[in-house]
């Protein structure tokens, strides 16, 4: 909910707190950029909750990283002089 309620904030879904996050994802068709950002994090997130599977290390890494880049996390490495 954290990525819908930032793309709600930008403007780029409207607010609607009845809708599932698989419903926000048809709605993003029309925007690459964040519909796949927010395909791949849906995606984590169906396996593991409706899936019943234990979130890997990978899994947390991978939606931890989609998130950074949906503006819903800080970056988790600091910017170095040449980046």
């Amino acid at each position: 909910w954290g990525a819908i309620a930032r793309l709600e904030d930008l403007g780029r879904l409207s607010r609607d707190r009845a809708r599932t996050p698989r419903e926000s994802l048809r709605l993003l068709e029309s925007q690459p950029g964040d519909h796949r950002l927010f395909h791949a994090l849906t995606g984590i997130f169906e396996r593991v909750w409706y899936g019943y599977r234990a979130a890997s290390r990978a899994d947390w890494a991978g939606a931890k990283e989609l998130l950074e880049k949906i503006g819903c996390l800080g970056a988790s490495t600091a910017p170095t002089a040449n980046s």
